[in-house]
């Protein structure tokens, strides 16, 4: 269903595009410059331009139970209490992802207002209503953003930067956070790695690809793509990697 290289080569276009746009305002900084953050409306604005949906800070469906302590067990969560995910994908423009903790709030309070009258069967039993505008967890595309430069700013000051080890730690998190939550069933953590050269982007991601297979995290060689950048503090090339969680099968 859905194409990781589709997803890369829309992130790719849409960064370009930004670096570009700070070329002609000739700013001093680049995209290399923007937190982790500030990078996810740039690439939920590219996948729109290439005829996607993107949806920011989704919750994740696994988390229902609330903090351990906080309510009696069993008691649905805050909105505030769940885990998010950077951005949804969906298939087409105008969607909202479907949210069962919603729909089970609604059950619950639908049962408060009705118990113990004579159309509480009937209210419970109703099924919900087809909403085309909705898109189940199972049909989206669940992607963490992750960002890492071989040359970075620190406290407003350029210079090298040793990014390996969190970047494979970071990379390897939201795998875990991927596989383990039974209802995504597509999704992947996307690199955006500014570096010196396309060489080194191609290095440093297969090193990330490859340290996350050994620990059985990955399903497959991961989509990469990526383009030239202005010279600004070191970084010459943005390498753009999207890694997938070991239920390859499931994934394009």
């Amino acid at each position: 269903m859905w194409d990781t290289r589709a997803i890369v080569e829309a992130a790719c276009k849409g960064l370009a595009a930004a670096e570009r746009s700070r070329s002609v305002e000739q700013s001093p900084f680049g995209i290399e410059s923007l937190s982790e953050a500030q990078l996810h409306p740039l690439i939920a604005d590219a996948l729109r331009a290439e005829g996607f949906g993107a949806l920011r800070e989704q919750p994740y469906p696994l988390e229902w139970v609330a903090k351990k302590g906080r309510r009696k067990p069993g008691a649905l969560p805050d909105e505030n209490e769940r885990n998010r995910c950077d951005l949804v994908v969906t298939p087409r423009a105008g969607l909202r992802l479907a949210d069962r903790l919603t729909e089970a709030k609604r059950h619950e309070a639908v049962r408060a207002k009705v118990s113990g009258t004579l159309f509480e069967r009937h209210a419970l039993a109703e099924a919900p209503r087809h909403d085309a505008t909705a898109a189940g967890v199972d049909e989206v595309f669940w992607l963490e953003i992750k960002t890492a430069g071989q040359f970075t700013y620190v406290d407003g000051v350029p210079g090298p930067f040793a990014y390996g080890a969190p970047l494979v730690r970071g990379i390897g998190d939201d795998l875990k956070k991927l596989r383990d939550d039974p209802d995504v069933l597509h999704g992947g953590a996307l690199m955006v790695l500014f570096c010196s050269g396309e060489d080194v982007a191609a290095h440093d991601i297969g090193e990330v690809a490859s340290r996350c297979a050994d620990k059985g995290l990955l399903s497959a060689v991961p989509a990469v793509g990526g383009f030239a950048i202005p010279d600004r503090i070191g970084n010459r090339w943005c390498g753009v990697g999207l890694f997938t969680p070991a239920r390859g099968a499931l994934f394009s």
